[in-house]
């Protein structure tokens, strides 16, 4: 009998689909946009905590702790896009309001001990992110916002004539006050080296820029610096962010400028203009980095204060919700 020829046999069929399988797998990786996968984070719950020990140590006989108190901002608050769904404080605890409209904890030790006192911050937030489909023109009237957020500082030296050269410079181009602040935000992302070894020392705007290097602090401060120096009302935002989703979580800054009575985000260490991916977490809303504080009161008798540490930030994600990212079809469209 005489066998008809088929084009593919089944010993054939298998090698080819592996193949397709495999280049649909190295096109998904290295021909879909270039976008951080914070970006793909449509929602997330998250358990965030700042621990943090206070020593007591002796200073002469007999040495009798009496009171403590610990005053810090390091707990999440109800902000645009997220939400407080639980929190607790390890000590007795009382809320109170900043100028600036931000809540901080005042803890009370009541039992203070010579030695080691540890205290712990914990809420459970979820998270939106924050997008606006129609950008503003202009800044508006700004008579309302506060003078820390339009005026120079000692961390944001938006009058220095270095700052406000390069201010003009980079936003010649823009047509809106809305498009300088993009342009700005761009600028320090693409023209600052992010150097890990900056983490826990905070600088200056004009000392970023004369060093052009440092973290998410001085990328805040150059940029917020540059705004204020074009009429752009701008402060800092603190809280939490992931470096390598969904680990690598440290304190993180970022900026918000004000646009017709709201304050839009803008993120230069990942280069977000206008918008914010749902894995920024925050603290509070400041000036500049230098009002982040923890203030300790102690009294008693033949005591004194030990070193403070930085407080450990630990963040857990509880349920997150992705979207895939997106293949190119304009780069398969040439490919093919």
């Amino acid at each position: 009998m005489r066998r008809e020829k088929t084009l593919f046999s089944a010993k054939s069929i298998i090698p080819l689909v592996l193949v397709i399988v495999a280049g649909v797998f190295l096109f998904w990786n290295f021909y879909t946009p270039e976008v951080y996968r914070n970006d793909l984070v449509l929602s997330m719950t998250a358990n965030i905590s700042y621990s943090n020990t206070i020593p007591i140590i002796e200073a002469g006989d007999s040495p009798l702790p009496a009171n403590m108190s610990v005053i810090t901002y390091n707990i999440p608050s109800d902000f645009e896009a997220q939400v407080v769904l639980l929190s607790g404080i390890s000590e007795p605890y009382s809320f109170h309001t900043d100028k600036f409209g931000n809540k901080y904890k005042k803890l009370i030790f009541q039992n203070p001990e010579l030695g080691i006192n540890y205290y712990e911050l914990w809420a459970i937030v979820e998270v939106l992110p924050i997008s606006f489909e129609i950008p503003p023109t202009s800044v508006g009237n700004v008579n309302e916002v506060l003078s820390e957020y339009k005026e120079s500082s000692e961390m944001v030296q938006s009058d220095s004539s270095s700052i406000i050269l390069l201010a003009e410079e980079i936003t010649q181009e823009a047509e809106t006050q809305f498009e300088e602040a993009v342009a700005i935000n761009h600028w320090v992302y693409t023209n600052i080296n992010y150097d890990s070894a900056y983490i826990n020392v905070t600088n200056d705007a004009l000392w970023t820029y004369e060093n052009r290097v440092g973290v998410c602090t001085e990328y805040a401060h150059l940029t917020s610096a540059l705004m204020r120096a074009r009429g752009i009302p701008a402060r800092i935002a603190y809280g939490a962010a992931p470096y390598d989703y969904p680990d690598g979580w440290l304190p993180h800054t970022w900026v918000e400028a004000y646009f017709n009575g709201t304050w839009y985000p803008f993120d230069p260490t990942w280069d977000l203009s206008g918008r914010l991916d749902a894995t920024h977490i925050k603290i509070a809303s400041l000036p500049d980095q230098s009002y982040v504080f923890i203030n300790v009161t102690l009294s008693g008798k033949n005591i004194d204060l030990g070193s403070l540490s930085q407080s450990k930030l630990q963040v857990e994600i509880i349920d997150s919700k992705e979207e895939s990212p997106k293949l190119d079809w304009e780069i398969l469209r040439k490919l093919a």
